[in-house]
Formats: structure tokens, sequence, C-alpha cells
């Protein structure tokens, strides 16, 4: 298993209460929260020296660390063919989305509204990346995270197994509400904000939805775009429980 650094307070502190997730060593401010829970797990750490940030951060990240650092094993990948028929959860898919921060942005959104997976190409994702972990401020703790090598045949493959694949399109979807979505087993599929989805992903989706804005600009920024569609997928869903 690959072995890295991730750092800020929320990012390492959400690790260190994740039961499993493998921790190699901590570097935190002393008498901190962080300092705290590593007594409380047992965890090998050491109090924060300026020093020790040259060795971790490179000059050109520019990574808000808080002083606080932990390095880490790096979580099984988990398969898809695993999700069962009967299982009642939802994803969020991304297409060729590559910056980690709106990445990172996705995942924190996702597990802020309940999303429960997040499907991605192997291609698309750098599992070890420092400023993926910190944009998503503890949220990768929370997010089951499928690698896949190709896309289009894993949403073929969940298709199969009664999930709903739901694709955003600005130019010929339908308009994202209460009539177009159901409550779970869900997919939520992402394009690049330049080109969008790919044709072939488009005829694998089950439903192409947007969202209905203002015509003021022409499109939002790929991670505000997801969280203003979970946004509106978690108020549908509590008005369905309601009822």
């Amino acid at each position: 298993m690959k072995i890295f650094w991730i750092c800020g307070q929320h990012t390492v502190n959400e690790a260190i209460k994740n039961p499993k997730r493998k921790i190699a060593q901590v570097i935190c401010k002393q008498d901190s929260l962080t300092e705290k829970l590593c007594i409380k797990r047992n965890l090998k750490y050491q109090h924060y020296k300026h020093k020790d940030e040259n060795k971790i951060v490179k000059n050109n990240e520019q990574i808000a660390h808080q002083n606080t650092f932990a390095q880490i094993e790096e979580l099984p990948n988990q398969n898809l063919k695993d999700i069962s028929q009967s299982s009642k959860i939802n994803f969020i898919a991304l297409e060729n989305i590559t910056d980690v921060r709106n990445i990172g942005s996705i995942i924190r959104t996702s597990v802020c509204f309940g999303i429960q997976g997040l499907i991605i190409e192997k291609k698309n994702f750098k599992s070890d990346s420092m400023e993926i972990f910190k944009t998503a401020s503890g949220a990768m703790e929370y997010i089951v995270i499928y690698i896949v090598s190709n896309l289009n045949q894993s949403l073929r493959d969940i298709k199969k197994k009664n999930f709903f694949i739901y694709g955003f399109d600005s130019n010929q979807g339908e308009e994202f509400n209460e009539k177009t979505i159901a409550k779970t087993n869900n997919v939520f599929v992402l394009g690049s904000e330049g080109s969008g989805l790919k044709e072939l992903t488009k005829k694998n989706c089950d439903f192409l939805i947007k969202l209905n804005m203002a015509n003021t600009i022409e499109s939002l920024n790929v991670a505000n775009a997801c969280s203003a569609a979970l946004g509106i997928f978690n108020y549908i869903s509590n008005k369905k429980k309601a009822q």
C-alpha cells in the first residue's frame, strides 16, 4: 500500500478518527486536539517545528497546512462488482475532471449531502494528492472511492444492479427536480467544464438533467455545480422521506 503525507487540522483529525486508516506518524501543535486524538489512539507523534514543513511540503504547493501533518497509508481500492442489487446508496461519477481542488471540493460536498460513493477513472485521480485531501477537509474518510479503468463500462455494470444513471448536460438535459430523480440508487455523472460529458457517456445515462439557472452567465464551475445539484437532491430526498 502507498504511504504519503496529508496536512491540515480537519484533514488529519478525521484520518486519526477513522479506525480503518493506518497512520505511520503525526506532526502537530502542542496541546492541540490532534495531539489529544493521537494519545487516545496510541499513535506516534511529535510537535511541529518549521524544519518539518520544509521536508514535507514542496515550495510550489502553497498548501495551508496549519502546522499539522500525518503520514498515512492508502485505503484499499473498492470494487464496484461488490455492490449488491439490494444496495440503497448514491454515487457521484466524474469524467475527465482532473483539477485536484475541484475533486477535493466535490468529495467534501458529496459527503455533506449524504453521497456514499465516488466513481472516478484511474487516469484522473491521484490517490495520494495532499491537495485533494486538504480541499476535502476530512471528507476522504467518509466516502468510498471506486477507482476504475473505464468509466462507461463501470456505468453499464452498475446499471445492471438497479441503479439509475443521471448525466448533467446543460444543453440537452431536463430540469433537475423531484419529477426527474429517485430517492436512492442514483449515479450522478459530472463532466469537465470545457467539453462536458462524452457522447458515449450520455448514451449510457438513463436521463440527462440540468440545473435551472439564470442566463446571466453561461455555466458554473463544476464543483459549484455539484454543490447546487446535491443541495437540490438532498431537499428532494428529505421531502420524499417525509411523505
